[in-house]
């Protein structure tokens, strides 16, 4: 009877996680860089591997204060406007908020077919750390542009970069929270474990 709950129990807990939150639809969609990534104008702060365009929309974070040009897209500009991140949605998709994996000490501006969307603001931690923006009525676009806004405020920099964005249609996760299918994935092991575990206590 414990091994009976215990295997209901998990699949609520799995059933409740895929129904609350949305789905991530910018996951896996094509992602073209514009400008010069991977050039450094300054070597203050030393320079990493340039991760390729696929990681923004891979689904993946990296470590929270992870080294800002360590294997992600990074890129250096005094006048950032002419470098983007796009993201083709392929399709029309309903968006009612963002996690933007991003350099901590920066701030960057998401915009989509209508123009703007919103401001990723600065989070003045170390490195890579994840914003998570609820917008305040959803909007309709079929693509993403992430720019960095050239700022003069104290600890900012001409220095930028992105390892993640997540678009979502539905409630947006606490940063940062593995995907449905990955929780999902997770649960069926644990059922599988659960179901042996019962079957050698009968």
């Amino acid at each position: 009877m414990r091994s009976t709950c215990r295997i209901t129990l998990v699949a609520g807990m799995i059933a409740f996680h895929a129904v609350a939150f949305g789905e991530n639809v910018a996951r896996n969609k094509p992602v073209t860089l514009i400008g010069g990534f991977g050039v450094p104008i300054e070597d203050v702060y030393g320079h990493g591997v340039l991760a390729p365009a696929s990681s923004i929309t891979d689904g993946t974070f990296t470590d929270e204060g992870h080294y800002w040009s360590d294997n992600t897209v990074w890129w250096e500009a005094t006048d950032p406007s002419a470098i983007s991140i796009n993201i083709d949605l392929q399709g029309s998709k309903t968006i009612t908020g963002f996690l933007v994996q991003a350099d901590d000490n920066d701030q960057y501006v998401l915009s989509g077919d209508s123009g703007y969307i919103c401001t990723v603001d600065f989070a003045w931690g170390f490195g890579m750390t994840t914003r998570r923006i609820v917008l305040g009525s959803a909007v309709i676009t079929s693509h993403l542009k992430l720019v960095a806004l050239a700022v003069s405020a104290p600890g900012s920099d001409s220095s930028y970069a992105c390892s993640e964005i997540q678009a979502f249609d539905g409630a947006v996760p606490y940063n940062p929270t593995p995907e449905p299918a990955s929780f999902a994935a997770l649960g069926v092991g644990v059922l599988g474990f659960l179901v042996r575990t019962r079957k050698r206590v009968c």
